[in-house]
């Protein structure tokens, strides 16, 4: 997928997460068991989560990262 095409699915990718999480959290305020209250919330989180921007650049499958001059020293 080309650079551009990856930019722009990406916020219909992040309100995608977003609304599993906000899913989550509201089916928790429904709930009264308090375990799966905890369990909707802990999922609602992780949904939340992969909307985080990450360290590392994704590469592909075959791409390899490339080395740094200063780990070679």
């Amino acid at each position: 997928m080309s650079k551009a095409r990856l930019e722009q699915s990406r916020p219909r990718c992040l309100t995608y997460l977003r609304a599993k999480a906000w899913e989550c959290a509201a089916r928790a305020q429904v709930v009264s068991d308090p375990q799966q209250r905890a369990e909707l919330l802990c999922f609602a989180g992780m949904w939340l989560s992969l909307t985080e921007p990450t360290e590392d650049d994704l590469r592909g499958a075959y791409e390899v990262r490339q080395r740094s001059v200063h780990a070679e020293l």
